[in-house]
């Protein structure tokens, strides 16, 4: 059953169209409440007033109520059905009021509450707009009975004027609980909304907090880490003037000394060692250059700059 009265009044609508939703809801909703009141009416009038039954009223506001129920379940705009709503309780009121003018005192009170009818349902300017029209209509009606049929007449039935009396209060208090129901959600939801804006705001309040403390101790880490660079280009610096001067200096020296030997005469087996030296020393020598060039132009030494010296060979 639950589910059942659910397709009927909560329609299935994007995220972003959840106030639209809403108020689809409060109409189909009213529509309900509306046409259960008739009906309730229609039963009272069957078994209490068989005088002068009045069906046409009856029967115009549960169709109306039907029809507009279906347009709604049809997904048609929710703001063409409601102005076709609004002006059909005008043109109800005036099908029976116009072929009997005499029911002028009736249409009075039942024109006088359609602005609760369209409280629930329109924003207050819609409601003030609507109220003006309704006020125009009555004013037109008694206009109307002044100029066609003048003073006239009523006799007064107490039991239907019961039965009228009670239906006339049903309607005006289960539209005034409605809205009041109404608002209490839209008021729900509205704090529900609050509740989830304070916990964002919170939410980005303390990461605003973080940033801002990663922002102060920013500096302070761009300086250390400066410091560390430093520190690097230091050493740096002192293994490449040691590289230049104090391992190249006894290479050279190495490198000299073998060459003296060299031109000296010596033994087959002699030449074969001096040969290994040179070609030994000869190396050390191309590997303290590249490490020369690689501080001066990388700026770092490690396997890969190495590797790409050797490439580069």
């Amino acid at each position: 059953m639950r589910e059942f009265t659910r397709f009927f009044v909560d329609p299935v609508l994007p995220q972003h169209l959840e106030a639209e939703r809403q108020r689809i809801i409060i109409f189909r909703n009213y529509l309900a409440i509306i046409f259960t009141l008739y009906v309730l009416g229609l039963i009272l009038e069957l078994i209490f007033d068989f005088k002068s039954f009045n069906w046409f009223t009856f029967a115009s506001i549960m169709m109306s109520s039907s029809f507009f129920m279906m347009l709604s379940l049809i997904n048609i705009p929710h703001k063409y059905i409601l102005t076709s709503y609004f002006i059909g309780i005008i043109v109800t009121n005036e099908l029976q009021f116009l072929p009997n003018p005499t029911a002028f005192h009736v249409s009075v009170f039942w024109i006088g509450i359609s602005p609760l009818y369209v409280a629930p349902l329109a924003k207050p300017r819609a409601t003030l707009i609507w109220t003006m029209v309704f006020i125009a209509t009555l004013v037109f009606n008694g206009l109307y009975v002044a100029r066609t049929t003048g003073a006239y007449e009523i006799t007064l039935y107490p039991d239907r004027f019961l039965i009228a009396g009670i239906l006339f209060m049903l309607t005006t208090s289960s539209l005034a609980v409605f809205f009041s129901y109404t608002q209490k959600k839209m008021r729900d939801r509205l704090d529900l909304k609050n509740m989830e804006l304070h916990d964002l705001t919170k939410e980005i309040e303390d990461q605003n907090t973080k940033l801002k403390n990663y922002n102060d101790h920013l500096e302070e880490r761009v300086y250390e880490r400066t410091e560390e660079l430093e520190h690097q280009n230091k050493q740096l610096a002192e293994y490449a003037f040691i590289n230049s001067h104090l391992l190249r200096a006894p290479l050279a020296s190495i490198l000299g000394v073998i060459d003296l030997l060299s031109r000296t005469e010596l033994t087959k087996e002699q030449k074969e060692y001096i040969e290994h030296l040179i070609s030994a020393s000869t190396d050390l020598d191309e590997v303290v250059a590249k490490i020369n060039k690689a501080l001066n132009t990388e700026g770092k030494f490690n396997r890969e700059t190495i590797q790409k010296l050797k490439e580069r060979k």
